[in-house]
Order: structure tokens, then C-alpha cells, then sequence
């Protein structure tokens, strides 16, 4: 198990109510770029190490988030 920084840019400060919504909205992409994973406040677990840095944009409520997982971290 791997593992990794989850950054959501685009929040004022670190809402993990806001991230969890965000990471369920966009589930299905996150399975098809990581396989299974677990969010856990501001790691993210996954079973396969990465071979680059993952970015998923992402406009919920208005608002434009991008969610980072970062291969260094």
C-alpha cells in the first residue's frame, strides 16, 4: 500500500467535509487513474504506487477545484 498527498486547490482553507464530496463526485475517474484507494483527511491510500502526478479537474457548486496527487509525496 502507497502512500500520498491529496491536495484539493481551489478551497480557502482545508475543508474535509468539502474534499469528501469532492473526491465522491469524482469517484469513477479516481478508479479508473488509481485502482482502489482510500481517502483519510489529507492522504489518499492506494494499492499501486503511481507512475506520475495525477490531476482532475472538477466545477461543483460554482466553484472550480483541482484535486493533486503528487508521485513525490
Amino acid at each position: 500500500m502507497f502512500q500520498y498527498k491529496l491536495d484539493v486547490v481551489g478551497m480557502e482553507m482545508w475543508d474535509s467535509n468539502l474534499v469528501q464530496k469532492i473526491v465522491r463526485f469524482k469517484r469513477s475517474a479516481l478508479e479508473k487513474a488509481l485502482g482502489l484507494y482510500v481517502c483519510s483527511g489529507p492522504s489518499i491510500y492506494v494499492l499501486a504506487e503511481l507512475d506520475e502526478d495525477v490531476l482532475f479537474e472538477c466545477a461543483m457548486g460554482g466553484n472550480k477545484y483541482q484535486i493533486r496527487i503528487e508521485k513525490a509525496t
